[in-house]
């Protein structure tokens, strides 16, 4: 027997990545091309997926670029 990968256990679509990270559908777009996301890759003519895995590992490395980015706060 042939084995199937279900793609829905390990890809996100935008609005799940949307709902992951609480920021709107249309946000997600512009966090990729800022850096903030990862980029997504395609399974079909127009339909952008997410790795999971990578989308998690990308989060776990922002965590150590906390800051304020030589930006210091203001007391």
């Amino acid at each position: 027997m042939s084995q199937k990968f279900n793609l829905d256990k390990i890809t996100l679509c935008k609005q799940e990545v949307a709902n992951l990270f609480g920021i709107h559908i249309s946000t997600v777009p512009r966090w990729c091309k800022a850096g903030r996301l990862p980029l997504p890759f395609s399974i079909g003519s127009n339909r952008p997926v997410w790795d999971k895995e990578e989308l998690m590992t990308f989060y776990e490395n922002q965590k150590y670029n906390r800051g304020f980015h030589g930006h210091k706060p203001t007391k």
